[in-house]
């Protein structure tokens, strides 16, 4: 597996949306709704995580991303992991993260 195509960190974010198969690279819909809920609570910094199949099946945005969106990761569920994946070093940052928001 890659790392994510990360745009912008999320140091300071107050929400995090995850996407799947949506906003901000398919128009309509749950995107409209997303785009429409972020536009609408400025003083709020959002961080999106779009899920998708594989890489560049998403590439071109259909939005543009409001200023209060403080990052966008792609993550791809159709992806190998690396061979040289630490995998004790990936569970350790995932606890990491999950006492950081507990």
């Amino acid at each position: 597996m890659q790392p994510p195509d990360i745009e912008g960190r999320a140091p300071g974010a107050d929400v995090c949306l995850v996407l799947e198969g949506t906003y901000p690279y398919v128009s309509g819909g749950v995107s409209t709704w997303v785009h429409d809920l972020i536009r609408s609570l400025p003083a709020l910094r959002f961080a999106l995580v779009h899920i998708g199949p594989e890489r560049g099946t998403s590439s071109e945005k259909r939005y543009e991303l409001p200023s209060n969106v403080v990052s966008l990761s792609n993550l791809y569920c159709r992806e190998r992991a690396p061979a040289d994946l630490d995998v004790a070093a990936l569970r350790r940052r995932a606890r990491a993260e999950r006492h950081r928001h507990a």
